[in-house]
């Protein structure tokens, strides 16, 4: 990256079909904390699909650190089973028919910067219906008026169903027959079974120490052919979003 009004991607896409982006690492597309003029913008994310792409999955991905958005799919599809972390904004859908779900987005205060976060998590505008379900985005503890979900602006049907925000200045935006049902919106702690998971905590699960860089130098250090199922984004995001279930009552 040379200068401050490039346009850079870790993936740009454009009149794909049956397009499929899974397990991957995207890490810290777009920008460089030590290139002066490698700086965060708007335009710059770990993946840009085109409008004229067909619907595609996005799945199982550890996304991290982008200049602005971790996804832009704006042929819409399914965003499922992805960790996103340190994102300013998380993830979007638009077009055609799409659905977010059981995804994890966080911030976290290991990484010294995290961008001019806007607070969107996951947003979907512009197509006829979303579903978008069983996803937590937690730990947006200061900057951004933003929401943790929004389907809004020329959305037709929908469903936000099943989500927790949690610790995130604004909740939800919706517009349109979106139906938005059993979410829990910034609950007391208390009510969650452990809503202290995070990536480092996932690290020292699978047996390392407690850290979020070890867990992303581990993908950015692995040999060519070895992989770690429990290393995909689908498995990481499993467990941290297990912690912030309802706890059992007494």
């Amino acid at each position: 990256i040379g200068n401050n009004s490039g346009k850079s991607q870790g993936v740009f896409t454009a009149m794909l079909t049956d397009f499929v982006a899974e397990e991957n690492f995207f890490y810290r597309n777009g920008w460089h904390p030590d290139v002066a003029e490698a700086v965060r913008n708007k335009f710059n994310h770990n993946l840009y699909m085109a409008e004229n792409n067909d619907p595609a999955i996005v799945r199982g991905n550890v996304m991290v650190s982008p200049g602005s958005h971790s996804a832009q799919m704006r042929g819409g599809g399914r965003f499922e089973d992805n960790l996103v972390v340190d994102s300013p904004l998380g993830a979007f859908v638009r077009t055609n028919p799409s659905a977010m779900r059981r995804n994890t987005v966080l911030f976290s205060p290991e990484t010294p910067d995290r961008g001019a976060a806007d607070g969107i998590g996951l947003q979907a505008f512009n197509l006829s219906d979303v579903d978008m379900s069983d996803n937590v985005i937690a730990f947006l503890a200061n900057g951004g008026d933003g929401r943790g979900l929004e389907a809004r602006d020329r959305v037709g049907d929908g469903t936000v169903r099943g989500n927790v925000v949690f610790q995130w200045p604004g909740e939800i935006r919706t517009s349109g027959s979106v139906n938005v049902t059993g979410n829990l919106f910034n609950p007391d702690a208390s009510r969650l079974i452990d809503p202290t998971r995070n990536v480092a905590r996932y690290q020292e699960h699978l047996g390392g120490r407690r850290s979020q860089s070890d867990f992303f130098n581990w993908h950015h250090n692995r040999p060519m052919g070895a992989w770690d199922d429990d290393r995909t984004g689908t498995a990481a995001s499993r467990w941290i979003r297990a912690g912030f279930q309802p706890a059992p009552f007494d």
